[in-house]
């Protein structure tokens, strides 16, 4: 815990300018990292960084309590936690396609509509994961 409340100090005094002057921070993912730097970053902030995540999923999955929940010993809400919900950051429900590190620009798609946008920051985190076959189905991962 203590690690973590230090990575968190560390990320504002990264992220943080001058007088005025906000940062923006995106933050590509919301699985482990994503959310953890969301989370942190949102507590230690206190709005001198404008954060914006952007995934697909709007919600973080803990997934090692997920067999709980199929047999009835959790319910399935106390292993997610709504990325929507996190104070100070705004969540854009879309992929990211292309990232111009040159312009500082990403270009994103809604998972919805499929319309592309652009989404500017100053500091990127990319965790965005990655998809594993279960027991080699890919229909299931």
């Amino acid at each position: 815990m203590r690690r973590h409340r230090h990575h968190a100090k560390m990320l504002v005094r990264a992220f943080s300018t001058r007088a005025g002057e906000m940062k923006r921070v995106v933050i590509l993912g919301s699985g482990w990292g994503g959310f953890t730097v969301a989370r942190e970053l949102s507590k230690k902030a206190h709005g001198r960084v404008e954060i914006t995540v952007v995934s697909p999923a709007n919600h973080f999955l803990f997934t090692p309590l997920l067999p709980s929940t199929a047999v009835g010993t959790l319910e399935f809400r106390c292993i997610q936690e709504p990325v929507r919900t996190l104070p100070g950051v705004k969540y854009l429900q879309a992929k990211a396609r292309t990232i111009d590190t040159d312009a500082r620009k990403i270009v994103c798609e809604d998972i919805f509509v499929g319309d592309e946008f652009q989404v500017s920051y100053d500091e990127l985190v990319v965790s965005v994961g990655e998809y594993l076959p279960f027991f080699s189905l890919n229909s299931c991962a």
